[in-house]
């Protein structure tokens, strides 16, 4: 009995030792395929198209799905981008043999990014031909098929996840005016955003207006569009694009706004409001905003000649740059 006992001590003692199997936080987004975006010069010289066009055309930039794994109490985190395609490794886009007099230049090149927020810290991760960074620092890669996985150092090892948004594009460039980019953005909802148009300063008793308006520059969501308030001092949430609320108690107060729309698309904004007291005769009707329900889709075609224009003016300060 006496060496029963012994041994069930000694079994105890390494099983408390022993380290526990770690946990893995793994979040996995997926995105539509065939739903890259295309572009091209013409839309900046000539007429401005209505509506977004896409192509299927670009299965190389066409993410399918994006996978965070960070193992627990670990200091690294894994990042796999997995497109409809094959990864691809391009940048022939020579800045030697561009003439910063004539501006004539020809080149492509792909570029995988991603947006990573943590509880802690944000990241940015870009990999373009065989070179690869996480916050302008080497980071490891592998890249097998249609997936690149890079693999880099957290700041923190229990920082958790927050958000992920993922970019892929690939420029073509014959000459200054002629020029294509295609795009694919990860998920689709990235690009609807929220925002809040209210006073930053109320009294108690007053009745404050606000209003809710979003933006949706892939021309995605679709109506009807619910609106839903939290007013952060504990009473009941509101509704509709434009409401109005009370505070009853001085304090600083976060107000949440959610957008959400028929195809369970959602954006979030805040705002914070500073309410001191008052004698609650006053009635605020600042802040609102013109925000507009149905859209147009010009959000869309605006975001995408900003994203061309970017491109020029980086080009050309680049060769600016090494010309010197």
């Amino acid at each position: 009995m006496k060496r029963i006992i012994t041994i069930s001590l000694i079994l105890m003692v390494i099983a408390a030792f022993s380290p526990l199997s770690s946990a893995e936080e793994t979040q996995t987004i997926t995105d539509p395929v065939d739903d890259v975006i295309y572009t091209d010069a013409s839309d900046i010289t000539g007429e401005a198209q209505d509506e977004i066009q896409y192509t299927d055309d670009r299965p190389n930039v066409d993410i399918v799905e994006m996978t965070y794994s960070h193992p627990d109490n670990s200091d690294q985190a894994t990042i796999t981008i997995e497109v409809d395609g094959v990864i691809e490794d391009r940048n022939d886009l020579d800045v030697d043999e561009i003439d910063p007099d004539s501006m004539n230049f020809s080149g492509s090149v792909v570029t995988y990014f991603v947006e990573l927020e943590t509880s802690f810290s944000a990241y940015q991760i870009e990999y373009v031909n065989k070179n690869c960074t996480v916050n302008q620092e080497e980071a490891s890669f592998v890249v097998d098929g249609s997936e690149l996985s890079i693999t880099f150092d957290l700041e923190r090892s229990n920082e958790t996840f927050q958000a992920i948004i993922g970019y892929t594009t690939e420029i073509e460039i014959v000459s200054l005016m002629d020029m294509r980019l295609y795009m694919d953005i990860a998920p689709n909802d990235a690009l609807f955003l929220a925002s809040i148009n209210a006073p930053f300063t109320g009294k108690t008793g007053e009745s404050i207006s606000f209003t809710g308006e979003y933006e949706d520059f892939l021309d995605l969501s679709s109506s009807p569009y619910t609106y839903s308030w939290d007013w952060d001092d504990g009473t009941a949430d509101g509704s509709g694009k434009n409401p109005t609320h009370t505070y009853q108690l001085p304090g600083q107060y976060t107000v949440t706004l959610t957008i959400s729309d028929s195809s369970d698309y959602s954006a979030e904004a805040t705002h914070t409001i500073t309410i001191s007291e008052g004698n609650g005769n006053n009635n605020n009707n600042g802040g609102n905003g013109n925000g507009d329900e149905n859209g147009d889709g010009s959000g869309a075609t605006l975001f995408i000649l900003v994203v061309v224009i970017v491109v020029i003016i980086g080009i050309i300060a680049l060769v600016v740059v090494i010309r010197r």
